[in-house]
């Protein structure tokens, strides 16, 4: 049977994850078909979590571009801006001018891969690409700890990043005995703690960087029942919140004195303080300093919240998918359980702020539940919280329907009949997150209609009388043009990324976390910068200073702030960025950013006002080189195709930063699977198949875009229209809509096979992406 006879879900979820990526490659070489195929977005997405433990998807609501990332992902790099308090940013050596805040992106010296970045109050945490945890700043911002003392205090300092050691718990506390290290899939940020999840999907949490805590109850791991498996950690402004793959949550209180949770971590700690053997002291391991921490188990049982309600509207009449395909993930990126959505209401996302929880269920309703009090001592408590409920003083999970219907959209100002605005005539939330005060939920061009994307903020307002949670909304207009894919919340600013690649700040000053530059360096009435005249000048001669008023507009991210002129060579070219994933909180930001020229130059050498010097591994990105030995090689077109309008490498810097994939260094040819090559007979309406024009143009013709092609952000490669044997869409797991096998006469309009792409000349053999 010709291998193209077989379905479409066949190849991708089983034939290529078993090819290594220069098999993978080689394949993408031999036709259209596969090279569409070997582009397919979901793919590279489950390829990034599986080669490299990447999971900020999860918090993010990116549909393409997965191949850019995984091509870039080799080298990312971390910058944070924002208050400098705490060594939160991770940057020595700040000018004193800078040493309160920094109002710029600053690049972090990290030597690790990181996939994954989240913030907390005075801190920020990092997930490499083999699930070992990195941190910088204080996780307990308000004290001080002493220079004898080690990371077993939360109060502990950590100027610079360092790597968290961290084993499964002995059986003993005090047992030296090693035991095999943790892999992390998932982390999430509270104001002075932190919780994360592993690749067998326990939970832990941070009081203190030198003593994770594994939470032990079987109401949260239970082996045997995989149905319930935890599937998010959130932490909210004071506690932990967890949620189960059936839709329950769950909720600990870490530091509520008297409550049986805060009694079983105190006595631990008792235990270990005692033997003055466990201080987690930081030690240089090679180029790296390390935190060897002491892990700890705890069985206490978590609080579990109401369920939802049953009554809720229907509003499949408003989602412009229809039913929506839904499907699990597995901690090794295999999908393991896929169902349509009509299968039963449940929460399938949480985001936590303080005191409350929002939800978000599989049909797009949006809920909030006020948990307050529930971390407060006697007489208030857990109990108490419960007992609340129980009585129906307090309600459980409210409806918020002006984040839900889009009626009840359409009612916001934004879209007042004199504004010039068009409100959405459908609509899906597909994400929601929370942080402080505020919380958001959005969806993504796909589940809104006709806008690229839709944000909706609410600010939390609670009845001192009655408790009961109200969510003002706010929309931004300017962000109804943008695909946002990720917002994160901090303080007192916002941060939105779309897709991009682009990232937008607005809100209060915040000590420079907004990251739009200098006030006193920016034009007056730039975002960021100062609007009067006489409050910049007096900035400028340094005799006082006041911060700059706040953005109300998103306004846009750079980071060439650092970018010296050069004597010689005169102004340097910024290079460009592709940032990918976000993360804020308190005063400050932080982002991971693919450098699309491949320019390793230390940019923070700004900083010192010395000018900016190439790294000597830049002309690694130039071409293609094999990975470490069982390490994953970058994805991409690193050998020269056959002039048939197959993908091909360039070597050319990517096109202007503008809206249709500006990233992608490959373009091909709208797909026409018909024999005789008519246009007429294709839905592109140009460009038949191998064949003129291509091979009347030169040996290396121009290969155009027809109408067939839809650019999409960063992408990385077009959307085909039809795709043909493939899918009109795939969803998050699986393909859906129309999935039929590829016509058996595709075969007869493939290209004559190339030989196998060999790797440049000098490099070791290529082992295989496979670990």
């Amino acid at each position: 049977m010709p291998i193209t006879d077989l379905p479409v879900e066949l190849l991708l979820d089983h034939v290529l994850p078993a090819l290594d990526l220069h098999s993978h490659l080689a394949l993408a070489q031999t036709s259209k078909f596969f090279a569409a195929l070997c582009s397919d977005d979901t793919f590279w997405r489950l390829k990034l979590k599986r080669d490299y433990n990447f999971t900020s998807n999860a918090d993010t609501a990116r549909e393409s571009g997965w191949k850019v990332i995984y091509k870039g992902i080799r080298r990312p790099s971390v910058y944070t801006w924002g208050n400098a308090g705490q060594g939160r940013l991770g940057v020595k050596g700040l000018p004193k001018q800078y040493r309160s805040g920094v109002p710029f992106p600053v690049k972090v010296d990290i030597k690790a891969r990181i996939v994954s970045l989240v913030a907390g109050g005075w801190s920020f945490h990092a997930l490499d690409d083999a699930g070992r945890i990195y941190v910088w700043g204080q996780l307990l911002g308000e004290g001080y700890a002493l220079g004898q003392d080690g990371f077993s205090d939360a109060c502990k300092c950590a100027p610079t990043p360092h790597r968290l050691q961290v084993n499964y718990p002995a059986p003993e506390p005090t047992d030296e005995a090693a035991s095999r290290p943790v892999k992390f899939t998932a982390l999430s940020c509270g104001r002075a703690h932190s919780a994360a999840l592993d690749s067998e999907n326990n939970a832990w949490l941070f009081t203190s960087w030198g003593r994770p805590i594994q939470l032990t109850s079987p109401l949260i791991h239970d082996p045997g029942n995989p149905a319930e498996a935890l599937v998010q950690v959130e932490c909210g402004w004071g506690f932990v919140s967890m949620l189960n793959r059936s839709g329950m949550v769950y909720v600990y209180w870490p530091g509520t004195p008297g409550e049986e949770f805060r009694r079983a971590i105190d006595s631990l700690n008792q235990t270990l303080d005692e033997s003055r053997e466990h201080k987690a002291s930081s030690v240089e391991v090679g180029d790296e300093d390390v935190i060897p921490c002491t892990s700890l188990a705890i069985s206490v049982p978590p609080l579990a919240l109401p369920l939802i309600p049953e009554d809720l509207p229907d509003l499949s009449s408003a989602d412009p998918a229809g039913g929506s395909f839904e499907a699990t993930v597995d901690a090794s990126g295999k999908v393991v359980e896929s169902h349509h959505s009509d299968q039963g209401l449940r929460l399938v996302r949480i985001g936590a702020g303080d005191d409350f929880i929002v939800g978000l269920t599989n049909k797009g309703h949006v809920l909030a539940i006020d948990l307050w009090g529930g971390g407060h001592t006697a007489p208030e408590g857990t109990e108490w919280l419960k007992e609340q409920w129980r009585t129906r003083r307090r309600p459980g999970w409210v409806y918020l329907p002006q984040y839900s219907e889009v009626e009840q959209v359409k009612q916001n100002p934004v879209f007042a009949s004199d504004s010039g605005v068009q409100p959405p005539t459908k609509m899906k939330i597909t994400h929601v997150a929370a942080h402080f005060n505020s919380f958001t939920a959005y969806s993504v061009s796909k589940s809104t209609s006709p806008h690229a994307s839709l944000v909706l903020l609410g600010k939390k307002d609670t009845d001192t009388t009655t408790r009961e949670l109200t969510f003002p909304q706010t929309i931004y207009p300017s962000l109804l043009q943008e695909s946002i894919i990720s917002l994160q919340l901090g303080d007192y600013h916002q941060a939105a990324l779309a897709s991009n690649g682009r990232l937008y700040t607005w809100g209060q000053y915040s000590d420079g976390a907004l990251g739009l530059g200098d006030p006193v360096e920016l034009p007056l009435g730039a975002p960021g910068g100062y609007t009067r005249q006489q409050d910049l000048n007096v900035a400028r001669d340094g005799r006082r200073w006041a911060p700059p008023q706040g953005v109300s507009d998103p306004s846009e991210v750079r980071f060439d702030h650092l970018i010296k002129r050069d004597d010689q060579l005169g102004e340097r070219k910024p290079s460009k960025k592709f940032v990918f994933s976000v993360a804020a909180s308190g005063w400050h930001t932080g982002a991971l950013v693919i450098d699309l020229d491949g320019d390793a130059t230390e940019e923070n050498a700004g900083l010192k006002g010395k000018a900016a010097e190439e790294n000597d591994d830049r002309a690694l990105f130039d071409s293609w080189y094999p990975p470490p030995a069982n390490r994953p090689m970058p994805g991409g077109w690193p050998f020269q195709l056959p002039s048939t309008g197959v993908p091909h490498a360039s070597n050319q810097p990517p096109a202007e930063h503008d809206s249709h994939d500006p990233y992608s260094t490959f373009e091909s040819p709208p797909f026409n699977p018909h024999a005789s090559g008519n246009p007429s007979s294709s839905s592109s309406g140009q460009h038949p198949l191998p064949g003129p024009p291509y091979s009347t143009q030169g040996p290396n013709p121009p290969i155009r875009h027809g109408p067939g092609v839809q650019r999409d952000g960063a992408g990385g490669g077009p959307t085909f229209a039809p795709r043909f044997g493939l899918a009109v869409e795939r969803g998050r797991g699986g393909l859906r809509g129309n999935t039929g096998r590829v016509p058996a006469g595709l075969a007869a309009f493939m290209p004559q096979h190339p030989p196998a792409p060999t790797l440049p000349e000098g490099h070791p053999e290529h082992r295989g992406s496979e670990e």
